[in-house]
């Protein structure tokens, strides 16, 4: 016998969200199961994005990732300690409909390696309730090109090793994520190019 919060958390494909309710079973001693519970899924918020590059082309084939943040004293937090990580690819026309949870989000946009283009990292975006819905406009900033040659510590060229870069966020209670912004292979010499977001995050 109690109040019991029934959490309902479906697949990640699905449309519809997360549902946080109460169910009360009753101080009786005759009370062996409870039956005809119902609980009604509402649909997920929809983030509309338009992706276009620092020099006015659509971002097509683009990787978008709403990524939850901890945010403390959100409107909703019990919703958002639940909400999922959702991801997709930005059509021809650097459009794509994200459906995401009641949550505050960061948007990381990785462009398809062979255009160039850096990845970019929005500040946070706050989806206040089921209804929400909102078209947001984002712009891929001009490259920031490093270059470099990697060796051993005798000085011989390392062929066909990875270069990654981090973006490390602030807050939160471990002290912050890791978020990877770029990466590079090096050829037979050792050198790479490492293409990273001009502006900071």
């Amino acid at each position: 016998p109690g109040t019991f919060q029934v959490t309902i958390t479906p697949a990640a494909s699905s449309d519809h969200g997360i549902l946080i309710t109460q169910v009360e079973i009753p101080d009786d001693e005759t009370t062996r199961s409870i039956r005809g519970q119902a609980f009604i899924l509402k649909k997920r918020p929809v983030l509309e994005l338009t992706v276009d590059t620092f020099n006015g082309f659509p971002a097509d084939n683009t990787d978008v990732q709403a990524i939850p943040l901890e945010a403390a004293g959100f409107i909703a937090q019990e919703l958002a300690r639940h909400a999922r990580t959702s991801q997709g690819l930005t059509d021809w026309d650097g459009f794509l409909e994200l459906p995401v949870d009641v949550a505050r989000y960061e948007l990381l946009m990785r462009p398809a390696p062979h255009t160039g283009f850096p990845h970019a990292l929005t500040s946070s975006i706050d989806v206040t309730h089921p209804g929400f819905n909102q078209s947001i406009g984002i712009t891929i900033p001009p490259p920031a090109i490093i270059t470099g040659q990697l060796r051993d510590a005798d000085g011989r060229s390392l062929g066909g090793a990875t270069i990654r870069a981090y973006h490390l966020t602030s807050g939160g209670k471990n002290g912050g994520q890791l978020r990877r912004v770029g990466e590079a292979f090096t050829d037979d010499e050792g050198r790479y190019q490492l293409v990273l977001p001009s502006t900071p995050f």
